[in-house]
């Protein structure tokens, strides 16, 4: 078993267990809201799953509680493995630009989730048209093209990978 991400690398910046399942427990509810997440996870909490996608409870509630605070391969489709791949490298330096240097004092509600959800739709559908540049065809962003993972996804689904 292959662990993406786990509450213990973020134990140490944070004061105490519910504040460091908060940026990684964002990351999973995202994956849990977008389809990103395997049907074997899913299937085997249908209620957290489900309190997920009606923007019930807590945000990082799904991390804990289904996932054990450890993001594992097995918990993704192949999209999502693309997916965090390319993104959960990045996720970090997002939170901070959107919340501010302090994530781990983020509260835990839908409104501050949804607030990053934006960006991170963004980098899981690619840049807002306003975002693009015509000369370079790279984003605004700063980090080239955010629609990288999607060639990702064509050569998994083609065979290449």
């Amino acid at each position: 078993m292959t662990i993406l991400a786990t509450i213990d690398d973020h134990l140490a910046y944070a004061d105490g267990l519910a504040k460091a399942a908060v940026p990684l427990g964002f990351f999973v509810a995202f994956c849990v809201q977008n389809r990103l997440c395997s049907d074997a996870l899913l299937q085997a909490h249908p209620s957290l799953a489900q309190r997920v996608r009606y923007r019930e409870g807590r945000v990082s509630e799904f991390f804990v509680a289904a996932c054990g605070g450890q993001l594992s391969a097995k918990d993704l489709t192949p999209q999502g493995e693309v997916f965090v791949a390319h993104y959960l490298p990045l996720f970090q330096a997002d939170m901070v630009r959107v919340f501010g240097e302090d994530i781990y004092a983020v509260k835990d509600n839908w409104e501050n989730y949804q607030r990053i959800a934006q960006v991170m739709t963004e980098q899981l559908l690619g840049p807002k048209s306003a975002g693009l540049s015509l000369k370079t065809g790279r984003s605004s962003l700063g980090r080239g093209s955010p629609g990288r993972w999607l060639a990702g996804l064509r050569d998994l689904f083609s065979g290449k990978r």
